[in-house]
């Protein structure tokens, strides 16, 4: 049962994390109301959040885009207005925080593989980072302040691209 928990607690870090970085931080409170709730007014979470109606419908909007929140519209029969009453969908963030973690992950490999397959050379004022072939088009010096460029030793961002990856 311990597991289970500690499990939710992973998914909820892993959805909580997605959001903070795709969407904004902005809008983990909110989200989190949602969460609770179900066919929620835009200008209840206003009132509740004590903020615009319309810095509710941006946060709305930014989640709306990436599929995470729904809406339905009903119409106020004393105003006339549209009332939209906005879901959070738990499941839809759970997909899309996983898929941009498999994305992130893909990136890092790609850039691990280069790193360890790859000779690179720097300035030593660090003006500069350059390929192997770049290095040769250059003469071995820096073309911001013409000085003999040395191997960089990347073994320090070859481990930190490898812990990150795990």
């Amino acid at each position: 049962m311990m597991a289970f928990f500690r499990s939710m607690d992973y998914l909820d870090k892993l959805v909580n994390d997605f959001i903070s970085e795709v969407i904004g931080k902005d809008v983990l409170d909110l989200v989190q109301y949602l969460r609770k709730k179900n066919n929620v007014s835009e200008f209840k979470l206003a009132e509740h959040f004590n903020l615009t109606v319309n810095q509710i419908r941006n946060m709305l909007y930014r989640l709306y885009s990436h599929s995470l929140v729904d809406f339905t519209r009903k119409k106020d029969k004393k105003k006339g207005w549209y009332i939209y009453y906005w879901d959070f969908y738990l499941k839809r963030a759970l997909d899309a925080s996983l898929a941009h973690k498999e994305k992130r992950v893909g990136m890092l490999k790609d850039l691990l593989k280069r790193e360890e397959t790859s000779q690179y050379f720097v300035c030593p004022d660090n003006d500069v980072r350059l390929g192997f072939e770049q290095a040769i088009e250059c003469g071995f010096k820096c073309p911001e302040c013409d000085k003999v460029l040395v191997q960089d030793n990347n073994s320090r961002k070859i481990q930190r691209l490898t812990k990150t990856i795990e």
